[in-house]
């Protein structure tokens, strides 16, 4: 079965960009293993948005944010 999803709002794909681009490359892994399940003690750059993580989270799902969510980690400047 597939499962249509609906698309980011931009505070929430602002929250997904801040955890990618804190914890790197393997972002996704962190978020699942470590703050999946209690998401709202990550604070993000903007205040809130470790609530926005764990709403993505009951809404979403680890499928979507495995194979689904296209957020990739910016490059840093050096």
């Amino acid at each position: 079965m597939n499962r249509a999803y609906r698309n980011l709002l931009p505070d929430e794909r602002a929250a997904l960009q801040a955890f990618a681009d804190a914890y790197g490359r393997r972002w996704r892994d962190v978020l699942d293993n470590v703050y999946w399940y209690n998401a709202r003690i990550w604070r993000g750059p903007v205040e809130g948005q470790g609530n926005i993580l764990h709403a993505i989270r009951n809404e979403f799902g680890p499928t979507w944010l495995h194979k689904v969510c296209d957020i990739k980690q910016r490059s840093r400047v050096r």
